[in-house]
């Protein structure tokens, strides 16, 4: 049996000047994130989304109003799952679709080392 790795992502908002803004950042080689990662080994959900949303944003006082949700994928040997560019919308519109739908998507492919 594989092991399980849990990863985690936190969608933060704030409203300024009457808009809700979502907290993004620019990573140095991946590009514009929002603050995620995997959890630590006995560690629970609550704990390692307020870690990695201190470890890459600095924010201490944080508190999770919604859970989301999770999934789960099991993948076969030499599988990854590659996920697709995302975008989010805080308020509806006629392009905005389900979340779940859309970050959910991706593509299984096999992994060979060379």
């Amino acid at each position: 049996m594989n092991e399980v790795i849990q990863k985690v992502t936190a969608f933060i908002i704030r409203e300024r000047s009457g808009a809700k803004e979502l907290l993004v950042f620019k990573h140095p080689t991946a590009g514009v994130q929002i603050p995620a990662g995997t959890v630590e080994k006995g560690e629970d959900i609550e704990t390692a989304v307020k870690r990695e949303t201190y470890e890459e944003t600095g924010l201490q006082l944080v508190e999770i109003e919604n859970y989301l949700g999770c999934f789960e994928n099991e993948l076969k040997n030499n599988q990854r799952i590659i996920a697709e560019t995302t975008q989010v919308y805080i308020e509806p519109n006629l392009t905005a679709i389900p979340y779940k739908r859309k970050l959910l998507k991706g593509l299984t492919v096999d992994y060979r080392s060379t």
